[in-house]
């Protein structure tokens, strides 16, 4: 199949392949020697134009259909032991987050953990029990030898009786989750 120019309208009717020209059985020796051959508009090249160099769903299509050789497959690989081991963090973390009860909305507060020596260094959030709900950076770039944080709520971010917890994450990433605290209320 040659390239050719199409209009972006009409690009769920025309066939995109994966296959070598003429090409119309799947064959495990078809398979290890399978090329990539796409129609598509200018502005949906199979490879980026934009210098971003990271592979496309093409790339690794063909990655795969290449049985591996592809370094495509390495980088699907690194990116899946990185996303994996950012899940198992909480796990291996020992950063362990404890609140006092009858918490005062207003009054100093000491926040306490627990932790191992190899614990990292993390930023404590103040948070609501929706997801994004931050209600205050309680400390950032904490050791975690120090062990504890006093901090006063604000009056105006918390309203008595509803349901809050603290979350210690990543310093220079905060979707990388160390631990939440067990979840609490604060009182007038």
């Amino acid at each position: 199949m040659s390239a050719s120019k199409v209009d972006p309208i009409s690009l769920d009717k025309k066939p995109v392949s994966i296959l070598p020209q003429g090409t119309s059985a799947l064959s495990p020796q078809l398979l290890a020697k399978a090329t990539v051959d796409v129609s598509l508009p200018a502005g949906l090249n199979a490879r980026r134009t934009d210098g971003d160099r990271r592979p496309t769903y093409i790339d690794a299509l063909a990655a795969i259909k290449a049985n591996g050789r592809d370094s495509n497959i390495s980088s699907f690989r690194m990116r899946f032991a990185s996303t994996l081991a950012l899940c198992l963090a909480p796990l291996v973390s020992a950063i362990g987050l404890s609140v006092p009860s009858n918490l005062k909305i207003g009054e100093p507060t000491t926040i306490t953990w627990t932790h191992k020596t190899t614990d990292p260094r993390f930023t404590l959030f103040f948070m609501g029990t929706d997801a994004f709900d931050l209600r205050q950076i309680v400390g950032e770039d904490l050791d975690p030898a120090v062990g504890q944080i006093t901090t006063t709520f604000p009056t105006d971010r918390v309203k008595p009786g509803e349901t809050y917890y603290l979350k210690a994450v990543n310093v220079t990433w905060v979707d990388f989750v160390y631990n939440t605290s067990p979840p609490f209320t604060l009182h007038n």
